[in-house]
């Protein structure tokens, strides 16, 4: 019975852990070879965890002293074993010379210890028979990737940067199109939307970044480029009655109370036909995170996805279970982290809408800034492009030259670092927006 107790332990090895530990005891130069190698979280041995983690923290001065004075701040230095453990962790070591191949061995066993984890998460997954299959997918490929990924980073070497700088110049040569906004203005600003860039919208609610979001789909879509829309606050219904109301040029209101010409009906039905053969798919209702990975991976798969419009960020991460975090802030990091994480993973742009704070209302001319982001920290972080929307004629004070326009404010720019704003007209004859420098003739323009 013992015997077959000890082999369904997770695998493990406690001489390694001890052997990495008294390398970095004893030759503190081996610590960044270590650390590349394995994280405390690959100890399976919890008080060697916590060795490692103030070697980590004393990296400047590093010796049995220093950790232990480390360990005894934390109150950690008893529960290890006193400063006689850290000793005994010398005493047996063999060589500090092969540290690295320790650490090696350590994060091994680690990585195995975690497939056993997902497969019980994934054999989890399949016995709860509930929910979008789509959905479990997507967690399981979440659960996949993330073993993946775990405590990986890429190194590049002189010659793999060299040959990349070729290939850079190589896709500029080959004039590689990016994804437009579909504003003339906004493209020649940004130059448009870049595969493993996430774009944020921000703007007060009401404002219309919903409808911008909605026809930068649609522009895109119209031009036979695969595009996700997922929206977590409108119907497809509401989302067709825009696109009718666009085709249509007449208020939903109107079209609601059956108020429809021949014409119209005309329009209306060149729009079904329309929207038939255009590559755009529509998530709406209950959309999760999970779900919206899956989709989009497998529509990157079987249709060449080139563009993701998501809508919008605060209200996912409010469905967050407290494993996501423990604030609305927090979780609001996990959404754009893997917002950005699915865009460079697809090569795609991601583009998301988010909701700005009340601070803009305390501002004598409401101009949105970066930091206006609700749960802000996260949201300046991933993103590679942030774009401000403005109303002036929303506020008592608006100019009359100012009516009838959007405010885009370059919040920021990654790779080009420009804070220009440009202007949009709302056209209310055709339900949409456009450039002031030419009129829209056509929605799908």
């Amino acid at each position: 019975m013992a015997s077959e107790m000890i082999e369904k332990l997770p695998p493990h090895n406690i001489e390694a852990e001890e052997a990495v530990l008294g390398s970095l005891l004893v030759d503190p130069g081996a610590l960044d070879d270590v650390a590349a190698v394995v994280q405390a979280t690959d100890f399976y041995r919890e008080k060697n965890a916590w060795v490692f983690e103030a070697c980590m923290a004393r990296q400047e001065g590093l010796n049995q002293i220093t950790v232990a004075q480390e360990l005894a701040q934390k109150g950690r230095l008893e529960p290890v074993g006193g400063a006689g453990y850290l000793s005994l962790l010398v005493e047996r070591l063999p060589t500090s010379l092969h540290a690295e191949h320790y650490a090696a061995i350590v994060h091994r066993l680690a990585q195995h210890r975690r497939f056993i984890s997902a497969a019980g998460q994934i054999a989890a997954i399949g016995y709860a028979v509930e929910g979008d299959e789509a959905e479990s997918y997507a967690k399981i490929r979440r659960i996949v990737d993330g073993l993946m990924t775990h405590g990986s980073s890429e190194l590049h070497c002189p010659a793999e940067q060299a040959e990349l700088v070729m290939q850079i110049a190589s896709d500029w040569t080959e004039k590689r199109e990016s994804v437009s906004f579909g504003y003339p203005n906004l493209d020649h600003v940004t130059g448009g939307m870049n595969g493993g860039d996430l774009v944020i919208i921000g703007a007060r609610t009401s404002v219309g970044k919903s409808q911008l979001l909605l026809e930068i789909a649609l522009h895109n879509a119209y031009r036979r480029r695969c595009v996700l829309f997922a929206s977590v606050e409108m119907s497809v219904r509401q989302l067709l009655e825009r696109q009718i109301s666009m085709a249509t040029k007449k208020e939903i209101a109107v079209l609601r109370r059956g108020q429809a010409t021949d014409k119209n009906w005309q329009e209306i039905g060149d729009l079904s036909q329309t929207i038939s053969s255009m590559p755009l798919y529509v998530m709406s209702g209950k959309v999760t995170l999970e779900g919206l990975t899956g989709r989009a991976k497998t529509l990157k798969e079987t249709a060449d996805l080139q563009l993701v419009c998501f809508d919008h960020v605060q209200f996912v991460a409010r469905k967050l279970g407290k494993q996501y975090g423990d604030t609305l802030r927090e979780k609001v990091g996990y959404v754009t982290n893997s917002l950005k994480s699915l865009a460079e993973e697809l090569d795609i742009p991601v583009l998301a809408a988010c909701q700005l704070s009340r601070a803009v209302e305390s501002r004598e001319d409401h101009m949105p800034m970066l930091a206006d982001f609700k749960e802000s920290g996260s949201i300046e972080e991933d993103a590679d492009l942030a774009l401000l929307l403005h109303r002036p004629e929303l506020y008592k004070k608006c100019s009359q030259d100012d009516k009838g326009f959007m405010f885009i404010r370059i919040g920021k720019d990654r790779q080009g670092g420009r804070s220009d704003t440009v202007r949009l007209k709302w056209y209310p004859e055709f339900k949409r927006y456009g450039t002031p420098e030419r009129r829209i003739d056509e929605a799908k323009d």
